[in-house]
């Protein structure tokens, strides 16, 4: 209110003629927030073909094919696979998809356990088939721990469970070495000692002698260890029907009993050292 200070005039209170508005313009107001649908139908179905093709059982590998083993148990390879399958990549890409496995890993995995000339994964529908080309075993390999299917180059191929020894020892000799620690793909022999071990064995066996086993004692040299508790040295360089032959006729000619025998040495051609337990050697 206005006050009136006229002269002569009583004091008056005049109201104001006008008052603070506030106008609105109707075509520029604040716009009303509605619902988009079809954003948030976009996010769904994004959502969803995500989890149609990565956590669905879709594209979910839910059988294994193993085909060309022969030494190795299938079942091996297969649980290798599995216990893969169950892992993640950056912690949330299931492996067990036909579209995120990782195959270099599988191939890693496996080869660490299995030394194989090949090794071919295909992905088919909800379906992985593992083609498997095995070297070919020539002998078994023991430093006293662990046994070791060996090839013909002197590479580790497998490991050998407790249960399966006794069956491989009726088809491969053993050569006991004292190679501490052994892996698969490890080289722990040559192709010479190899060939000329399979070859002595064979002969040895056709002679019917008892063989506990082979032990590698040298570059050039492979010791016969027999059953009856006596050792025969050989030299993988020398003729090994000769050796055989000088050995049969030794034992035969020289040795009438041989649980008195503690060795023959047969690295020197036609001379043939002998060691009796508790004597001196002598050459035969």
């Amino acid at each position: 209110m206005l006050q009136d200070y006229s002269y002569g005039s009583p004091k008056r209170k005049i109201k104001k003629d006008y008052q603070v508005k506030q106008f609105v313009n109707p075509y520029f107001g604040p716009k009303k927030k509605t619902f988009n649908a079809q954003l948030y139908i976009r996010i769904i179905l994004a959502i969803f073909f995500v989890y149609l093709i990565i956590y669905s059982d879709l594209l979910k590998i839910k059988t294994i094919e193993i085909s060309g083993t022969d030494i190795i148990n299938p079942e091996e390879i297969r649980a290798i696979i599995q216990n893969n399958l169950k892992q993640y990549n950056f912690l949330i890409l299931p492996q067990n998809n036909l579209l995120l496995i990782d195959k270099n890993r599988l191939i890693t995995a496996i080869g660490s356990q299995f030394s194989l000339n090949q090794l071919t994964i295909k992905r088919n529908w909800q379906k992985l088939s593992v083609q498997v080309e095995e070297k070919v075993s020539s002998l078994i390999i023991t430093n006293n721990k662990n046994f070791y299917l060996c090839d013909n180059g002197g590479v580790i191929i497998k490991a050998i469970a407790s249960e399966e020894i006794n069956k491989y020892k009726t088809v491969y000799p053993v050569l006991i070495i004292t190679q501490d620690s052994i892996k698969i793909g490890d080289i722990v022999s040559n192709g010479k000692i190899i060939n000329y071990l399979i070859d002595l064995d064979k002969n040895l066996k056709d002679n019917k002698f008892s063989i506990s086993g082979y032990r590698s004692g040298g570059v050039d040299e492979i010791t016969f260890l027999s059953t009856e508790n006596w050792q025969a040295y050989f030299d993988v360089n020398s003729d090994v029907n000769v050796s055989i032959a000088n050995l049969i006729t030794v034992l035969k000619q020289k040795i009438p009993d041989r649980s008195k025998l503690s060795y023959i040495d047969l690295r020197l051609g036609d001379k043939v050292p002998i060691c009796l337990k508790g004597e001196q050697c002598q050459i035969k």
